[in-house]
């Protein structure tokens, strides 16, 4: 698999063409998301999500009255999961020591109506990796568009998410159904025990939900050992939700050892609720960033 490897300070991190996906990311040697691991694609580890993040229920939806079908990748679920660009094989067209664009089209289908560039780039910095990835419209008509990314933060890799605390700029939650993930109503977080505008030890608690941002709050989210070591995520302005996944993976031996947060700029199943969506006419451009950030704690201590 090929991959390229940025640093800067005490960052390094490292993005494979196959999808333009986060590899790894350490701050002195500490990992800050899981690892990739080649072997197992199923849990789209930093993965990039685009021109969908999420689910869409049956993989069908319409647009201008024409109807898509795009592939179920969730068999179990029956739905088309994170979009159609995580397996591509992207081009590097910049680099430096600390930076990498990469670049891809995606040309309109059966799954999609119109064709996007993409570039993906990763810029390095004193205050950690932030993530920008931009979408033109190529075609000739207007398509919808959503995008995220798909890190599974690691507060501290010699504790477990059961004891690390969450915050979240979000007071509301979509309620999904248990089967198919899909949504049913937005409810306040106290509805579903999800209350994390203050700090909150996740616990036992499952989570695979997507919260609401809250306006005029800081767009932040913190994940952070019992230490004080941790991460933080930060998102710009087109991200309205942010799905929060405590990685159970059936309850392996690497079940909840991360944390899945991924900014999205518009929830589940949008494709066909509509809700939030990005539309792109022909030539439009539109860019959405991130910044992953390591948090300072006693397990940092020199």
């Amino acid at each position: 698999m090929s991959e390229v490897e940025i640093n800067s300070g005490d960052y390094k991190a490292r993005i494979r063409m196959t999808g333009a996906g986060l590899s790894t990311l350490s701050y002195k040697g500490r990992d800050l998301v899981d690892p990739f691991q080649p072997s197992d694609t199923r849990f789209f580890r930093g993965d990039v999500l685009a021109p969908w993040p999420n689910r869409i229920g049956d993989g069908i939806y319409e647009v201008a009255g024409k109807t898509f079908t795009a592939p179920i990748n969730e068999g179990n679920r029956k739905t088309a999961l994170h979009g159609l660009i995580f397996g591509l094989n992207w081009e590097v067209t910049e680099q430096s020591d600390s930076t990498v664009t990469l670049e891809v089209d995606l040309p309109a289908s059966d799954s999609y109506p119109t064709s996007l560039h993409f570039a993906a780039t990763y810029q390095l910095t004193s205050e950690g990796l932030e993530i920008t990835i931009t979408a033109q419209n190529q075609g000739d008509v207007t398509a919808p568009y959503g995008v995220s990314i798909h890190p599974y933060l690691i507060a501290s890799s010699d504790s477990s998410v059961n004891v690390w605390s969450l915050k979240l700029p979000s007071s509301k939650v979509l309620e999904v159904d248990e089967v198919r993930l899909l949504p049913i109503a937005l409810r306040d977080c106290s509805q579903l025990n999800f209350e994390f505008q203050r700090s909150s030890v996740i616990g036992t608690r499952f989570i695979d939900h997507a919260f609401k941002v809250d306006e005029g709050k800081p767009r932040a989210i913190t994940v952070k050992a019992p230490s004080g070591a941790g991460v933080s995520m930060t998102f710009d302005e087109t991200s309205k939700w942010i799905q929060i996944h405590t990685a159970d993976r059936d309850g392996g031996e690497n079940s909840r050892i991360c944390l899945a947060v991924e900014p999205m700029t518009c929830p589940p199943d949008a494709f066909r609720s509509g809700e939030d969506l990005i539309w792109l006419n022909a030539g439009d451009r539109t860019a959405s960033s991130w910044r992953i950030q390591n948090l300072q704690g006693d397990s940092d201590e020199e």
